[in-house]
This record gives structure tokens, sequence and C-alpha cells, in this order.
């Protein structure tokens, strides 16, 4: 007798006798229509599915297999929409489009150490007549005329965001 007790490797299955294989064949028959005799492809097992709807259109159909949609087309549109690359403008974006253009030194704010002025495109503070340290991509306040920075405008912590000018 081997190892595994639910399957015996020593018997020899091609010496079966016809009556041993009827009797399993009436014992699977026997367990009810859940299990068939015979092992065949069984393509009916969706007839019986309700109509499914299409995500893309909404078009109620009769699905085929593991089908999600109607037709080919929707299939497309979903693959599409799923892959499609969003047109959102990063800063990283912004400073590239600045740099092409020769605008990213004048886009670009400074802050002196020693009196805390801010200086638009102004590497040296007038005042101080001391380098300034770079804060990042920004502009003029149009209310109330300050210099402000984007991640200021936008309230938010830019990690590596800005390009050295």
């Amino acid at each position: 007798m081997s190892a595994n007790p639910v399957r015996d490797d020593t018997r020899d299955d091609s010496q079966l006798s016809p009556e041993h294989l009827r009797g399993v064949r009436q014992r699977l028959a026997a367990r009810g229509p859940g299990m068939s005799a015979n092992a065949v492809c069984d393509d009916t097992r969706n007839d019986s599915q309700p109509q499914a709807t299409c995500p893309v259109c909404g078009t109620p159909f009769q699905p085929v297999g593991r089908g999600r949609f109607c037709k080919p087309r929707c299939r497309q549109t979903a693959y599409r929409l799923r892959h499609r690359q969003v047109d959102t403008a990063t800063l990283a974006d912004v400073t590239d489009q600045l740099r092409r253009e020769h605008r990213l030194f004048a886009q670009t704010v400074y802050e002196c150490s020693s009196c805390q002025e801010r200086l638009l495109g102004e590497r040296r503070c007038s005042s101080c007549n001391l380098w300034c340290r770079k804060v990042g991509i920004g502009g003029e306040c149009s209310g109330c005329g300050e210099i402000v920075t984007v991640s200021e405008l936008l309230d938010i912590e830019l990690l590596g965001g800005d390009a050295a000018a």
C-alpha cells in the first residue's frame, strides 16, 4: 500500500473490469443530478443566468461565458477609460515648461536669510547684499502684492517638486 491513502499509484487502472466501471458509474449517478458519470464540458452553465447590464452603455444583454460587456466596442471603451492619461499638470511639468521658455529664473522666489525679505527672480538681496536661498516657484499675489510660492497657494508641502534655476 502506498503512503497516500487517497491515491493509490500502485494500482493499474487499465486492467479494471467493465463490471467495476459500471458500478462506479452507478454510484456517481446515485449522487444526484449535480454530478455526471461522463466528464464533459457543460457549455450551458450560463443559460440560466439573468440578463446583465453593460457597465459602459447600460444596455441589458445576455452574457456569454464570463463576458461583462454587450459589444466589443463597449469593451474597448472601458479599456481606454481605464488606461487614459490624466491631463493634470504637476509642478515638475510647470517647471519644465518655464525652463523651455527661459522664464524659470524669473518665476523663482528667493528669501534673504538675514532680513527675511522675499524676492522674485533676484538671487541677491538689495538691502543686505547677501545671497538668498531659493524657496520655490511662485509669483506676486495680484490681490495684496506679496510674493508667494505655489506650495503656499495650494497649502501643501511639495517635496522635491522644484528644479534648480
